[in-house]
């Protein structure tokens, strides 16, 4: 699955990636583009997992089905990441906000608080939220955007938002080492011929890389703020 060479900066080798809401169109395309940069990720979903995340992905992709909300959720998913990638650690937690399913914000705020204290242990890594509808009103960003103020305040580290304003050139560097990845976004292949559908698909794949970006070490300069898909951000 990987197609990022070793010597790429925005190689994850080794690195957990846990993404939230994994069998949804966009955590798909999350979890296969962190796939692409060689991460060992973790899906979990209350649905089931995708069936093109099934084949050919090794041990890289691993699938958890549980809900947010269940208390017992944070324990297992620290517990699962382990055994199955055999890292002590978590390196980068994208939590993926649905339209209409901003309960889940406190079983969300829960799990990251547990992987976030691992990850304040070691002395790195990235939560990232992600707004699951990028043609959402702003004001449906609020919960979101508050969610991650909250994650920012308690850890002070890189707790990231779909966002707004300022220029990042670090995402405009990061994106001159994306040529092959973007090479395999035959969006034409994975939606309908809808042109909606397929602008959907593409601002997905918009996604997927900046979560890319931000889950690596070319990000270090992004921390707790509201980055928007063209890499420019605001702090919180």
């Amino acid at each position: 699955m990987s197609i990022i060479e070793k010597s790429n900066p925005l190689n994850l080798q080794y690195r957990v990636c846990v993404v939230t809401s994994a069998a949804t169109p966009l955590g798909v395309i999350v979890c296969k583009t962190l796939l692409k940069a060689n991460a060992l990720v973790l899906g979990i979903d209350s649905r089931p997992k995708d069936h093109s995340l099934n084949a050919g992905l090794g041990t890289h992709f691993q699938f958890e089905e549980c809900s947010v909300d269940d208390k017992s959720t944070p324990e297992r998913i620290v517990e699962a990441a382990r055994k199955k990638f055999g890292f002590e650690r978590i390196d980068a937690l994208v939590n993926i906000v649905e339209e209409g399913k901003e309960g889940d914000l406190e079983g969300l705020a829960k799990l990251s608080e547990v992987v976030g204290q691992g990850m304040a242990q070691d002395g790195r890594g990235s939560i990232i939220n992600v707004v699951g509808n990028m043609e959402a009103e702003e004001e449906k960003f609020k919960p979101a955007i508050g969610f991650t103020k909250d994650m920012a305040a308690q850890f002070r580290k890189r707790a990231t938002s779909a966002g707004d304003h300022h220029s990042a050139d670090a995402y405009e560097e990061a994106r001159t080492h994306m040529t092959a990845l973007m090479k395999t976004e035959k969006i034409a292949k994975d939606v309908p011929s809808a042109s909606e559908s397929r602008q959907t698909a593409a601002k997905f794949y918009d996604v997927g890389n900046l979560t890319l970006f931000l889950a690596g070490d070319m990000s270090e300069s992004v921390s707790g703020a509201a980055v928007s898909l063209d890499g420019s951000y605001l702090p919180l």
